[in-house]
């Protein structure tokens, strides 16, 4: 077994409680305290190097550990009446499975004992919750004790630190980080303010809905007020009523994702050799939310936030001329892929009302990062002396701007083209400029609702520039050529008729484009005909038109006239002569002048027969044709038909 067996005279401080003078004791547990200390045992010098190289630290204040169970601390000194008293205790276990023992005063008059669970005398017990975990603890512990049983009590007065009962089963291993001891019954603002010193001083968040009080019972962080923010409490302060001179802090109960100091963060509280005024402090707490980007769509001139954010309550005349460091632990915060592609942010809304507007915002960029540890330096707090800040972080990416065709210009409308702009990442809000042949056209803001859909309308042909500049000067632009479309023409020809024989007539309006621009066809006939193709085969006679829409809104329209054929009818009988002899019936629309041409197959011409200012023609054919095969050839004005003739 391990043990230390110390004499010690009690360190007597006066506090005022209730108008009166009371007397109480302060033990600071770590190893500075020790070495001050006479202390007996073969083996108490090698327990006071291992000590001093792995000295454990609550909050950056050091502390004294248990590592073994049937280790205890024997500390002398004639601890006098306790029947009223008021017994502060922070401590950290390593194990929250079970009970543990902590302190047991033992003298004449007092006889109290404090485990992880149960405080007690001899005839008294009473559970405690909240003392089986492994986060630190402040146990508060009130008693007004009138002794049943009083029994001689033959050994010198002590307080005995660790195991008290020689049960090994109940041992304490952990840390005992300090023991404050009143001789009366502390209550109200008093207890309260030594209870919001040491929840400052060690990291922890006071239960049961209590304001942090300082020794002048001034609230210097309100729960009420603070209702959102009432997780993981931490805090820096002065207050040398009760011994509190914290410089740097974070909440011990969240693995300290944030950590804030003045000037510096440094290894322990004392190496912080800056320095505080007396009632000035600087308390934090969280909503603890989730870790990650907000995933609501957030206004343009809004920075997409951590959801996660922290409340500061500023107290003190100077507060505001603080400058202090900020770290934050980013291993859990971010996704792991945003973090590597972004810089960090640290935003502060000025108004502490956490609504993060853009007039109250401040930014703070990144001063370095180091082992997933991220520093943010010379920040000073409630620069706007409204009592509190909101802050939180954000990632910023490089500040990118696109600017689209929307709609093109129109071929009637000559000035209704559409752009549409997307601007991300940089720092909100921006400003945006525009220009047009290099002469600014139009400026504007993201906070202003001028382009609430981020479309820039009734734009002609030109060449559109668009700069932004992010909160913080960052600037970058994008062109735009917007060009008007080429009209579109459609020609049909001259009208036409059907040649005699022809059974369709093809009309072609389709237009090629390598472009994007898409058209639609209407045709239309007098009597109900309609088709939507680019060409299409006819067959009867009439007006045909057509009318043509581009997708960017050309439009172009042409007719064509379809007659039925001159020659109505052109028949030769018999067509396989035998004598040469044949005859010809020929039906015309209108009266006109007609001739007959026979050829031979060399092409040359037989012989002629004409006909005038007829509508119906019978022809005979002569009789000089030897045998073989002709080509019969009708002319009526511009039109002509043909049969072949053959001749036995």
């Amino acid at each position: 077994m391990r043990h230390y067996y110390i004499t010690i005279v009690f360190l007597f401080l006066t506090a005022i409680v209730s108008g009166q003078s009371n007397k109480i004791f302060r033990l600071h547990l770590h190893k500075k305290v020790l070495d001050s200390l006479k202390v007996a045992g073969k083996d108490s010098t090698s327990y006071n190097k291992s000590e001093e190289q792995n000295q454990k630290y609550i909050n950056f204040n050091p502390v004294m550990q248990f590592k073994n169970e049937i280790d205890y601390l024997d500390i002398v000194s004639d601890i006098g009446d306790l029947s009223q008293t008021t017994i502060f205790t922070v401590y950290q276990s390593d194990d929250a499975t079970k009970e543990m023992e902590l302190w047991g005063l033992y003298g004449e008059d007092s006889n109290i004992t404090l485990t992880t669970a149960v405080a007690a005398n001899p005839d008294d017990f009473s559970n405690y919750e909240g003392g089986l975990t492994k986060v630190p603890v402040l146990n508060t512990y009130l008693q007004i004790y009138h002794p049943k049983n009083k029994a001689a009590f033959p050994n010198k007065p002590r307080l005995r630190l660790g195991n008290f009962s020689n049960n090994t089963l109940k041992g304490f291993k952990g840390s005992i980080a300090e023991i404050i001891v009143y001789n009366t019954l502390l209550r109200g603002n008093w207890r309260q303010a030594i209870e919001s010193a040491l929840a400052l001083k060690y990291g922890l968040t006071l239960t049961n809905g209590k304001d942090y009080l300082s020794s002048e019972k001034k609230v210097v962080y309100s729960i009420k007020d603070n209702e959102n923010f009432a997780n993981y409490i931490a805090g820096i302060g002065r207050d040398d009523s009760l011994g509190l001179y914290q410089k740097q802090s974070h909440s011990t109960e969240e693995s300290s994702l944030i950590t804030i100091g003045i000037g510096a963060i440094f290894p322990t509280n004392n190496d912080n050799n800056m320095q505080l005024d007396d009632n000035t402090f600087l308390i934090w707490g969280t909503n603890n939310k989730p870790l990650a980007i907000e995933e609501n769509e957030k206004p343009e001139y809004q920075i997409p936030l951590l959801q996660r954010k922290w409340k500061i309550q500023a107290t003190g005349e100077k507060v505001s001329e603080l400058k202090t460091t900020l770290q934050l632990d980013i291993s859990n915060v971010f996704k792991e892929g945003d973090r590597d592609k972004s810089e960090y942010l640290m935003v502060i809304d000025l108004s502490g009302d956490g609504t993060f507007l853009s007039e109250n915002i401040k930014y703070i960029e990144a001063s370095g990062l180091e082992n997933n540890i991220l520093s943010f330096e010379e920040i000073q707090w409630d620069t706007d002396i409204s009592g509190t800040d909101v802050f939180t972080f954000a990632l910023k990416e490089n500040l990118e701007v696109g600017l689209t065709e929307d709609q093109p210009i129109s071929c009637n409308n000559r000035n209704d083209g559409k752009l549409l702009y997307e601007v991300k990442g940089g720092i909100p809000p921006y400003n945006y400029e525009l220009l047009a042949s290099d002469s600014i056209m139009d400026q504007w803001k993201s906070t202003e609702a001028k382009y609430p859909e981020k479309f820039i309308e009734n734009l002609s042909e030109d060449i559109y520039r668009l700069e932004v500049t992010d909160a913080v000067g960052t600037q970058t632009e994008v062109l735009y050529n917007l060009e008007a479309p080429t009209p579109i023409s459609v020609d049909l020809g001259e009208d036409r008729e059907f040649q005699f024989g022809m059974e369709e007539i093809l009309l072609d309006a389709a237009i090629l484009s390598e472009d994007e621009i898409t058209y639609e066809y209407d045709w239309t006939l007098d009597g109900g005909f309609y088709s939507d193709q680019p060409s299409i085969a006819i067959t009867t006679q009439g007006i045909y038109t057509v009318n043509i829409i581009s997708s960017n809104g050309c439009e172009a329209s042409d007719s064509i006239k379809i007659e039925d054929s001159s020659i109505q009818s052109f028949i030769l009988f018999p067509n396989q002569s035998k004598d040469g002899n044949y005859q010809i019936q020929v039906r015309l629309k209108e009266k006109q002048r007609v001739q007959v041409h026979v050829f031979d197959m060399m092409g040359r011409l037989i012989y002629t027969m004409e006909g005038k200012d007829q509508s119906s023609y019978n022809m005979s054919g002569t009789t000089i044709l030897t045998s073989g095969i002709y080509n019969v050839v009708l002319k009526a004005t511009d039109r002509k038909a043909s049969f072949k003739l053959v001749v036995e």
